[in-house]
This record gives C-alpha cells, sequence and structure tokens, in this order.
C-alpha cells in the first residue's frame, strides 16, 4: 500500500501545487495559457 503513495503522491503533490497557485493568483490567465502551450507542444512529447 506504502508503494502505491510513493509513486502517486508527487502526481497529486504537482497537481495541488499547480492548483494552488491559480487559486492564490501568483499566475494570471495569459501565464496560464502560456504554461498550458508549453506542456501540450514541449513537455509531454
Amino acid at each position: 500500500m506504502l508503494e502505491i503513495f510513493t509513486i502517486t503522491g508527487p502526481i497529486y503533490l504537482c497537481i495541488a501545487a499547480g492548483f494552488a497557485s491559480v487559486r492564490w493568483g501568483l499566475f494570471s490567465a495569459a501565464d496560464v495559457r502560456v504554461l498550458g502551450r508549453f506542456v501540450i507542444q514541449i513537455a509531454l512529447p
């Protein structure tokens, strides 16, 4: 059971950090668009 948490934990922490940063206003809507394009076009492939 602990192995599952060690594998999936960092993924959920990244998602939570991204959600919190947008929620607290660290990124504007334009920043989010640029980061989204970066992820789709460069980071994922």
